[in-house]
């Protein structure tokens, strides 16, 4: 029995390495998805970027509801973006300077509570 075992060992040892150097190449890949494109001349496009946080506030008004999107730049550079809302699907543009938090009204006087806003951005780093 222990001859099968120390056989069957040294049988497999030339296949060891290439097993260990794929196993190595397919489980050290990045896993991190590219959510933004180069356009050129060092700009970039897409979502934006993760020093750039945005998050949307809807305060009750008497009636209805005032939509504010709130946006923190804690870049060191410009961030050109445009927000789309789902409650008046309006694009709206705003250019943020770098390492600037700033507030915006999206939408006054809406029906609805709960909105959504996707952002696509270009800036260049």
């Amino acid at each position: 029995m222990r001859g099968i075992l120390f056989d069957s060992f040294r049988a497999s040892k030339p296949f060891l390495p290439a097993f260990l150097a794929l196993a190595w190449a397919v489980g050290c890949q990045s896993k991190v998805q590219q959510t933004s494109i180069e356009i050129g001349g060092g700009m970039r496009k897409g979502d934006p970027p993760m020093c750039f946080q945005y998050r949307v506030e809807s305060r009750k008004t008497a009636d209805a509801y005032d939509i504010v999107l709130h946006v923190n730049n804690s870049c060191s550079y410009s961030v050109d973006c445009t927000f789309r809302n789902d409650v008046n699907e309006r694009e709206t543009r705003f250019v943020q300077p770098a390492y600037q938090a700033l507030s915006y009204g999206v939408a006054e006087n809406v029906p609805v509570k709960r909105v959504d806003v996707s952002a696509e951005c270009v800036w260049k780093p």
